[in-house]
């Protein structure tokens, strides 16, 4: 997960996410997108894409779309990552926690303000995509973000975790024991 051409297909479906969630949700128009002007060979074809499958009505989960891009990368890249197209869906789906509460927090919102609007915001999953426990253990984390850096290093924590959480069990397990030593 710290191979930069991980990272790479990582920010590909951030990226990927966000414009379906824009497109989704708010109905934002494609050339109002992050990114809809610039001349990135990825953003502006995976924009287009993503309104293409949306006129189409073959696009109506944006951590579907998100998790494709994801694996169309790893593909591309030819990274050894194990494939769970549902799983990654869902790990990327909750980044909308994240949005959400950073909403809040720029809104001037408390902690409890911005957990309660997120969770009525989301209540149509809570109990899968976006489980009550999560978003109370994400709130603190999201609060004490103090830059873009930090807040992306929460969102690839969130889908890492989510996504490879073996992987992360063992790294932190040794990483606590070479602090012991």
């Amino acid at each position: 997960m710290e191979d930069p051409t991980f990272e790479v297909c990582e920010r590909e479906a951030f990226m990927s996410l966000l414009a379906a969630r824009n497109a989704l949700l708010f109905h934002s128009s494609r050339e109002s997108l992050p990114g809809a002007n610039s001349d990135d060979l990825f953003i502006i074809p995976m924009i287009n894409e993503s309104y293409g499958k949306m006129k189409n009505e073959d696009l109506s989960n944006h951590g579907v779309f998100a998790a494709e891009k994801f694996y169309q990368c790893a593909d591309r890249e030819k990274l050894s990552v194990s494939k769970d197209p549902d799983g990654a869906a869902v790990c990327l789906g909750r980044h909308d926690i994240l949005f959400f509460l950073d909403a809040g927090r720029r809104e001037g919102q408390t902690q409890e303000q911005a957990k309660a609007r997120t969770k009525s915001i989301l209540k149509r999953d809570l109990t899968s995509t976006y489980p009550s426990a999560l978003i109370d253990e994400l709130t603190p984390m999201v609060y004490r973000t103090n830059s873009a850096d930090e807040n992306y290093a929460l969102r690839r924590f969130v889908f890492e975790t989510c996504l490879f959480p073996t992987e992360w069990k063992a790294w932190w397990n040794s990483f606590n024991a070479e602090k012991i030593k």
